[in-house]
């Protein structure tokens, strides 16, 4: 079954669970909240793949490039303005609205657990999967 998620609920809760970054930098793995209808929205995650700045009406105007980590991955563009980057700010594409902001993995990184590799099978089509993932992380304030 799924979730509905509310828009403004989800930016909000967001800003309360996941440590943002006020600058966006190539290679680094944004959250993108998009409005499916009115209130309602889903929450993916991307890489940033590129940067290209465009100059509009005196206002600078940024594509950036994302990789969707989506099975299959799924790649895109967005255009939105420097503010869409670097504040919490929703914005519009396509009539709907958006909101992208850069997870800040450095606290995340500094205290991540040891990893074991759990013993496996000496048969490889025996072996368990679990050695072949990545843990877990759950984010905490």
């Amino acid at each position: 079954m799924n979730k509905r998620l509310d828009f403004d609920k989800t930016i909000e809760e967001l800003a309360l669970q996941v440590p943002f970054k006020d600058v966006t930098d190539v290679g680094e793995i944004v959250v993108v909240v998009k409005e499916t209808e009115p209130g309602r929205c889903t929450v993916t995650f991307a890489q940033v793949l590129k940067f290209t700045l465009e100059m509009r009406d005196k206002k600078e105007w940024w594509h950036v490039d994302l990789v969707y980590l989506t099975l299959p991955l799924l790649f895109g563009t967005l255009i939105l303005k420097s503010e869409g980057l670097t504040k919490m700010e929703t914005f519009t594409s396509g009539g709907k609205k958006m909101f992208i902001k850069a997870i800040n993995t450095a606290p995340i990184l500094e205290n991540k657990p040891a990893y074991k590799r759990q013993k496996t099978s000496s048969n490889p089509t025996k072996q368990s999967i679990a050695h072949k993932v990545a843990p877990v992380i759950t984010l905490v304030k």
